[in-house]
């Protein structure tokens, strides 16, 4: 599955590793300008020697850069969070069949969330009223339900590793960065920086995501003793974009595992051809490109693939029909084997 958290902080990663390269060849062109006769360089030397003066403007690229690193973070790990919990619930019938720590979790903070509405500066979407009547119907077992995911988005603590992992935690994504740093994107990035993770604790390999809450809240304090050159910026966002990647894969496989039960199941594939292309059973399930699959592989683990296109008595259609139990082929974007089990997804 996509995941807009994702590809909105990798777009905000890449243009904090552009300040930073731009900001060093800033330097660079300074001292150039520097060297150039002034008759030459014209006002350029001017502001050339006003930059090369102004001895506090790379500590202040240096805050601006923690700053907004550090607001990646939080941002990536509450909206993907909330990502995670409105698909879960688009999925699960009742409140009841809802993962018993997400529900927990949900009864905690939906208090908390009542009890700031009191607050002179509470700014949330929703009043107590809303509150108060959504959680009722989830208790009452209401169908539908509605659940106010926005309560579940609070926090306390800067997130550091411990805390990712409690926040996550408490809507049952367990051992979230252990499982992160496992992931093949989190071992790409430890390969290209030549560093490998410990066996018995690989959360530790996190340590540039720990120090970038340290020098956050140093900044936010008005400590700029250690300021970093800007070509030292890059590993943390190179580290930040693994370990938004890796926690990506560890939330969608935890949202595939517990979608699967929910699943229709339509057996071994008829036939497979190319990796790509499946023929199963519709079982009457009205499938259209952009389904999700759910197929399980050998080690019998679950994984998702879209579907691109769907074929019926070998015509590309729009849809297979609703209600009716027919062959159909279905080009994925992904790959299955025959010996693959297959359920869909409609939500």
């Amino acid at each position: 599955m996509n995941y807009a958290a994702l590809s909105t902080a990798l777009a905000r990663l890449d243009d904090l590793r552009c300040f930073s390269e731009l900001s060093e060849n800033k330097i660079t062109a300074v001292k150039h300008l520097l060297t150039l006769d002034l008759n030459v360089a014209g006002p350029a030397f001017e502001w050339a020697n006003k930059i090369s003066n102004f001895s506090p403007g790379r500590t202040y690229d240096y805050a601006c850069s923690i700053v907004l690193l550090y607001g990646v973070l939080e941002r990536f790990i509450e909206e993907i969070a909330e990502e995670f919990i409105t698909n879960v619930v688009k999925v699960a019938p009742t409140y009841d069949a809802l993962p018993d720590k997400l529900r927990e979790a949900h009864f905690d903070l939906t208090v908390s969330h009542l009890q700031r509405t009191r607050g002179s500066r509470y700014d949330g979407r929703y009043d107590a009223i809303q509150i108060v009547d959504a959680f009722s119907g989830c208790l009452s077992g209401k169908i539908p339900y509605r659940f106010i995911v926005e309560s579940m988005r609070y926090h306390t603590s800067n997130f550091r590793v411990p805390m990712v992992d409690e926040f996550f935690g408490r809507i049952g994504i367990e051992s979230a960065s252990r499982r992160c740093v496992k992931t093949d994107e989190f071992d790409a990035f430890l390969k290209s920086y030549d560093r490998i993770a410990s066996n018995e604790r690989p959360e530790t390999v996190l340590d540039l995501i720990n120090d970038l809450v340290v020098r956050r809240n140093e900044v936010a304090h008005g400590d700029t003793s250690n300021v970093l050159a800007h070509s030292e910026i890059i590993p943390y966002c190179d580290m930040l974009s693994a370990y938004c990647k890796g926690l990506t894969t560890v939330i969608n496989q935890t949202f595939i595992n517990y979608i699967a039960k929910y699943g229709t199941d339509h057996g071994l594939p008829i036939a497979v051809y190319n990796h790509n292309i499946v023929c199963i059973y519709s079982r009457g399930v009205e499938l259209i490109p952009g389904s999700l699959l759910l197929i399980k592989n050998s080690s019998n683990n679950w994984y998702s693939v879209k579907v691109m296109q769907v074929q019926v008595n070998s015509e590309t259609v729009t849809n297979a029909p609703a209600g009716i139990d027919t062959p159909v082929g279905l080009k994925i974007d992904g790959k299955c084997k025959k010996s693959y089990k297959i359920k869909s997804i409609i939500f």
